[in-house]
């Protein structure tokens, strides 16, 4: 009789491990929530997040036009006429208009920075 209760016992515990490793072996309708688990694994491996690098907001030129050059003769003075989205300007070099610096002067053409990007602008003729 204490043989029959040990393989009982033992035939309980094997089973209750067989079935812990297999959970479909002996109940059918385990096998939607196995499936049911495998998708939600799934699908949280593919919702994974990626890291997105910034990139830095870079603002459009505003319109420049370069008009020419004027000199007060009594201080012997120059000024630089720009047009800057339709607003006109006299600026020196050095000056700064609506994040627009004026970095060089020519007879024919300027230089200006806007950001860190500089750009030459020809003078236009009326």
């Amino acid at each position: 009789m204490k043989n029959i209760f040990i393989y009982i016992v033992l035939f309980i515990i094997c089973s209750c491990f067989f079935l812990a490793m297999n959970p479909t072996f002996f109940n059918p309708s385990s096998e939607k929530m196995i499936k049911k688990t495998s998708d939600i694994t799934t699908t949280s491996i593919t919702n994974t997040v990626t890291a997105v690098k910034n990139n830095p907001v870079v603002s459009s030129w505003p319109k420049i036009v370069y008009l020419g050059i004027i000199t007060d003769k009594k201080s012997n003075q120059q000024l630089t006429l720009v047009q800057i989205n339709g607003q006109r300007y006299s600026m020196k070099c050095g000056d700064t208009v609506s994040s627009v610096e004026l970095c060089k002067v020519f007879k024919d053409s300027i230089e200006v920075e806007f950001g860190k990007e500089k750009k030459n602008f020809r003078k236009i003729d009326y």
